[in-house]
């Protein structure tokens, strides 16, 4: 650790003689910095990934791009992020053989940002030193999230040292209190405006989230009634301390407001242990308004955000609130999604469309009526989609091959037959035993991709024997199977062999 204190220093000594402190002259964001790794630094990494998202970002369609950089022989990169008026969230990662390695989450950039960053990476750790105009709030984040670990450590130490609940929940209580005095006078010295403190203490001053985390996890250890109790009345006691006051700026901590709806339902298991979907609506209808209940609303129903074990609800029941709650939100980039999201909705008519087969023939979705069809598209290097045929024919076609009611339509998106092919000849996207069909040239500007606005891979459908939607998310397997045997009229599959899924 001398060491990285050393490179640290260094760097932000070169940064400084690099002149990085003159504001960009034309409201796009720039940075320019170095890469240091240690080993052979050619092979060490592959390139930068920089995501970044426009203001108020929800997730899916509203993520504004991507960039990919390959630094010069010496580890040296430059980009600039969009112009945008109000601030925005990006992170960068280090890729090494196709796989990504976060360098830093989350941090905003503002118009007339000049940054020089220095990434360090090595064994176990990770850091990024900021310098230039507008630099300060990048830093303030970098070390709000060490207090955030050493909060965190702090907790953790606590379940060895203090056996007793009530004991552990007091000096937790304190403990809390205590760091979050830590972050306030960080904030409020660090020389930012008031909306970037705000934004920050959101965004970046993670203390509540693992406060309300770290709660619920208790309440799986709290066996009896008195223990559940005790840890109901300390989160009770603290919890309006210790949450974030709403405010308007909150909308454009995008990340927060992801995780917020989970935090919200966690509290309620905590006060409750059964609780329904519907309570938890009306908490987020009647608690918050404008921008921001668009945003959460957006979080529930299309992300699926705040879904807890806990929370009794139904597909009807889901289906019905989120026509309601479509009703509600106000902003229309996010009624617009609503409005494609309804056309999934299980009951609904899955839209008509043909592909082409591997021998140039037509197959159309009607040709398939009368039987149960899992609808997956996919494309070349798209990871999520190889992770779901792997996991699916692992975990649930040795349960399906039997049935002649079953197909899997696996549609492929490449706009060429040649890679297609190399797709399907690869293996890891699809399968022989599947119906294998592609989008043509179209890609995802096919009909059917245009109807259900599909903008991310893979995209997972059910379609009953009657041309309908049975089942529409983004699955994690625990009760596809169930979904396709009650649609194959059969009774869910509940035995020992399945327990794996669930």
């Amino acid at each position: 650790m001398k060491n990285l204190k050393k490179i640290i220093i260094i760097a932000i000594f070169f940064a400084i003689s690099a002149n990085a402190f003159a504001q960009s002259k034309d409201g796009h964001p720039t940075f320019r910095g170095s890469v240091k790794l240690p080993g052979n630094f050619k092979s060490s990494f592959d390139s930068l990934l920089i995501t970044y998202w426009a203001p108020s970002f929800t997730g899916g369609s509203s993520a504004a791009g991507a960039i990919r950089l390959v630094t010069d022989e010496h580890g040296n990169f430059s980009f600039n992020l969009p112009k945008y008026t109000k601030p925005s969230l990006f992170r960068i990662y280090i890729r090494r053989k196709n796989q990504n390695e976060m360098i830093f989450d989350h941090r905003f950039f503002e118009p007339f940002d000049s940054i020089y960053i220095n990434l360090f990476k090595g064994e176990g750790y990770s850091t990024a030193v900021f310098s230039g105009y507008g630099s300060e709030k990048y830093n303030i984040a970098n070390q709000l999230d060490k207090i955030h670990k050493e909060y965190t450590d702090e907790y953790i130490k606590s379940r060895k040292v203090y056996n007793d609940l009530r004991t552990r929940l007091i000096y937790i209580e304190k403990l809390t209190r205590d760091f979050e005095r830590k972050q306030i006078h960080l904030i409020e010295n660090s020389g930012l405006d008031q909306k970037m403190q705000k934004l920050v203490k959101y965004e970046n001053g993670q203390i509540y989230s693992s406060w309300v985390l770290e709660h619920h996890a208790e309440l799986g250890w709290a066996k009896d009634d008195q223990s559940r109790q005790i840890l109901k009345e300390s989160f009770n006691r603290n919890r309006l301390e210790f949450s974030h006051p709403v405010d308007p700026v909150m909308d454009l901590c995008s990340v927060y407001l992801l995780e917020l709806p989970g935090l919200l339902a966690r509290g309620m298991e905590i006060n409750s242990p059964v609780f329904t979907l519907e309570s938890f609506y009306h908490i987020l209808k009647n608690n918050y308004s404008g921008h921001i209940r668009d945003i959460l609303l957006t979080n529930l129903f299309l992300g699926r955000r705040g879904l807890i074990k806990g929370m009794q609800f139904d597909n009807s029941s889901f289906d019905s609130l989120m026509r309601e709650g479509e009703k509600l939100v106000v902003s229309p980039e996010l009624k617009k999604r609503f409005h494609y999201r309804l056309r999934m909705v299980v009951g609904e008519k899955v839209f008509e469309a043909s592909f082409i087969d591997l021998n140039g023939k037509t197959v159309s979705l009607s040709s398939l009526k009368g039987k149960v069809v899992l609808i997956d598209m996919w494309n070349i290097g798209c990871g999520f989609c190889a992770d779901f045929h792997k996991r699916f024919k692992k975990e649930i076609l040795p349960f399906l091959k039997d049935e002649k009611d079953f197909v899997y339509l696996s549609i492929g998106t490449d706009k060429t037959k040649e890679k297609w092919q190399d797709g399907i000849n690869s293996g890891l996207y699809t399968s022989p035993e599947y119906l294998n069909v592609s989008t043509g040239n179209l890609s995802l500007d096919h009909p059917f991709a245009k109807f259900y606005d599909i903008q991310g891979l893979p995209f997972i459908m059910g379609m009953d024997k009657n041309g309908k939607v049975f089942f529409r998310e983004s699955p994690d397997l625990k009760d596809l199977l169930d979904q396709i045997r009650i649609a194959l009229k059969q009774t869910p599959f509940k035995s020992k062999e399945n327990s794996a899924l669930r």
